[in-house]
């Protein structure tokens, strides 16, 4: 692969959850490595949503179902689901 595609391959790829810091790659570096690195961190990514998105499902239910919460417990159960919206809504998949 080439050193043109690779630095197509991460400036198309950028705000996707990818951590590595980027350089122009030297000689020494082995691009399988560099996309391997990419290809981990995608897949933490991704994974992080899915829980993020189960956690929430729990969450919203768990407000629904349980009348015995106090005024507070209500309204910080609502804000931690803001919370996980407002990351949901930041998330690589929803930029695409």
């Amino acid at each position: 692969m080439s050193q043109f595609a690779i630095e197509d391959l991460f400036r198309t790829a950028a705000g996707d959850g990818v951590t590595i810091p980027w350089r122009t790659p030297s000689p020494s570096m082995d691009s399988n490595e560099i996309l391997k690195a990419w290809s981990i961190e995608r897949g933490h990514s991704i994974e992080c949503e899915l829980l993020l998105k189960l956690l929430r499902k729990a969450i919203a239910r768990s407000l629904r179902n349980n009348a015995t919460q106090s005024a507070t417990e209500r309204r910080n159960t609502r804000d931690l689901i803001r919370q996980i919206d407002g990351r949901l809504k930041n998330s690589p998949s929803s930029r695409t």
